[in-house]
């Protein structure tokens, strides 16, 4: 978002608690979106900019093709995040294996 500042004749302190205030604003609104675009949460992001995009199409299109796009993009939304969350489970679990089970499952996979 772009700062907009009228002028103004108040002091200058409350001119930085307000810029203070829009950046703090706007940089947790940045972590909450890279948080939520992350792996380790299954791209709950990426999952409801499908469904919006789904849901959005019911009012463009007619509804014999809207709903099959809104199913079809929850489904495929959820699968993602599903495979996404799974991925960093199972990531996560081998990390918790021993270092020497760990490089015998490499060279059982390698050969």
């Amino acid at each position: 978002p772009e700062f907009k500042y009228p002028k103004s004749t108040q002091p200058v302190s409350q001119h930085l608690s307000r810029i203070s205030a829009f950046y703090t604003s706007h940089a947790m609104m940045l972590a909450l979106t890279l948080v939520g675009s992350s792996h380790f949460v299954g791209n709950p992001i990426g999952l409801l900019k499908n469904i919006s995009g789904g849901v959005a199409g019911i009012f463009v299109k007619p509804p014999w093709e809207s709903v099959p796009d809104l199913l079809g993009r929850t489904v495929s939304g959820s699968l993602e995040t599903v495979s996404k969350l799974s991925g960093t489970v199972g990531e996560n679990f081998s990390r918790a294996l021993p270092k020497d089970y760990r490089h015998k499952l490499q060279k059982a996979q390698k050969a």
